[in-house]
């Protein structure tokens, strides 16, 4: 009697499209786990800065579009902007199984043939046109060429980031933060997952946390993907504080007690100017009017 033998699946195909390689932030932290969990995926690119994103990013296969071969890219690469989604399209993901992108700029924009499913993993919409384009082509931020280039190109940026929000079979947001910033600008919906990556600082500090009614510019997923120590933030929305206080009692976070204090009206303005002053003693600051000087 012949017996067969037994016949495995081939593994799928996985090709990871993101921004860029230059350095390792928070999204390249993603990055790394999504290749945790696709071993055998390749990475698509608009440029790499080889060394910049760690070994286990830099041992997978690394397409890159046109871009890579521009002079000095690495160090102005923003100014390109304008050309980004037209170089995405050099980034060929023809055969592959599934196509996952993480995206804060035109990643979520790749061309994908149909058939292939597509899931956009979302950073951000493209801050450097929307709320955020004062902070990266405002004066002072950038040359004033550039600056031109970037306010005449940026309604078609704006359309193209809105236009090909519908191209992902699914959408997804790394906070509730992101999904309402994709909701206003894109007019889409987008569920929900957090970062699959415990991005908290070994040994970190955070000086306090509290928590207001409306949402603030630092939310727990900025600040943990940055990795920084904290010192004063006073922005979280309600969501965002109890994941921070998950990270907190799960992770090496060290919360600092926090500092409250009331006072007069007289006292305010000499108490806003501690604040300004440096890292504060008063992180919530009461003022009651009612209270008198004494004597």
């Amino acid at each position: 009697m012949l017996q067969g033998k037994r016949l495995e699946r081939p593994a799928m195909r996985v090709a990871l499209v993101h921004d860029w390689l230059t350095g390792r932030r928070g999204g390249e932290l993603v990055l790394a786990q999504l290749v945790r969990l696709f071993p055998d995926s390749e990475i698509f690119t608009l440029l790499h800065v080889p060394g910049s994103v760690g070994p286990d990013v830099e041992s997978r296969p690394i397409h890159t579009s046109p871009l890579q071969r521009v002079p000095g890219v690495a160090h102005r690469y923003r100014a390109l902007l304008p050309l980004m989604p037209a170089a995405l399209r050099f980034l060929d993901v023809r055969g592959f199984d599934l196509v996952i992108s993480s995206s804060h700029c035109v990643a979520k924009g790749a061309h994908v043939p149909r058939g292939i499913p597509h899931l956009a993993y979302v950073h951000s919409p493209m801050r450097y046109v929307w709320d955020q384009f004062n902070a990266y082509f405002g004066p002072g931020r950038a040359s004033l060429p550039v600056r031109l280039a970037a306010a005449a190109s940026r309604p078609a940026l704006q359309a193209w980031d809105r236009r090909t929000s519908a191209d992902p079979d699914a959408l997804v947001a790394n906070s509730h933060h992101v999904a309402r910033r994709i909701a206003r600008f894109w007019g889409r919906e987008a569920d929900v997952i957090h970062p699959p990556v415990d991005l908290a600082r070994f040994g970190g500090v955070v000086q306090f946390l509290s928590f207001l009614a409306e949402p603030a510019t630092i939310d727990a997923d900025r600040w943990l993907a940055k990795q920084v120590t904290v010192v004063a933030a006073n922005a979280f929305t309600h969501d965002d504080f109890r994941r921070s206080m998950t990270f907190l009692a799960d992770g090496p976070v060290r919360a600092l007690p926090l500092h409250s204090r009331t006072v007069r009206l007289d006292e305010l303005e000499a108490t806003l100017s501690g604040l300004s002053a440096g890292p504060p003693d008063d992180i919530k600051v009461l003022v009651d009017p009612r209270r008198r000087r004494r004597g």
